[in-house]
């Protein structure tokens, strides 16, 4: 998450650039990892050698106007941790409200199964893709792993126990399972690996 502050280096002055002439992150990354590296002193880096050549002297009358946003890594990793919660916790809210609703729906068949699973993965993958969520992408792949392994406990309790009836749904079948059947354990595997690890 970004924290606004006035970053105070030693001896170097309340030196800030405008807000609107900040570089790309990763450059401030950069310049900023040289100073921890003490690649040169800090006495003599300011806000301004790290953003702008074009700063100016904080002053009570333009402070207001002109800031300096640092966001450290930390901060990062937690907000991109509090969106990944929040995306798992959503697929449990809507799998759990969907289907306590759609046990009074005679038309519910294999179509709404496999709707809910679209949902979940397209709120999963698309996080994953669009914030680069590495920990959540391997989450993917592992339910992806568990949910065609799954396939093999479905045609023992189909075909040996005969505990298990997948006909009354209807549609598409991949061995003894519904076809969503895979991605369906892809997202419960998701959700409780997700929230174990938490």
């Amino acid at each position: 998450m970004s924290s606004r502050r006035w970053l105070n280096l030693p001896k170097a002055g309340f030196t800030y650039c405008r807000a609107d002439k900040l570089p790309s992150p990763e450059r401030f990354r950069d310049t900023w990892q040289r100073v921890e590296d003490n690649a040169f002193h800090p006495d003599s880096l300011t806000i301004a050698q790290l953003f702008s050549s074009r700063a100016r002297a904080l002053t009570t009358s333009n402070a207001v106007r002109y800031m300096t946003i640092v966001t450290t890594d930390s901060e990062m990793e937690a907000a991109l941790e509090r969106g990944r919660l929040r995306v798992v916790i959503a697929t449990i809210v809507i799998n759990v409200v969907a289907v306590s609703l759609l046990t009074f729906a005679p038309w519910s068949d294999w179509r709404t199964g496999a709707a809910l699973n679209i949902i979940d993965n397209c709120l999963l993958a698309g996080f994953a893709f669009a914030r680069r969520d590495a920990l959540l992408g391997r989450f993917l792949l592992f339910g992806l792993v568990v949910g065609f392994t799954e396939l093999l406990a479905d045609a023992w309790l189909v075909d040996y126990t005969r505990t298990l009836d997948y006909s009354i749904g209807g549609g598409q079948i991949i061995w003894r399972s519904p076809l969503w059947m895979p991605l369906a354990w892809e997202v419960v595997a998701v959700q409780f690996g997700y929230i174990g690890l938490r």
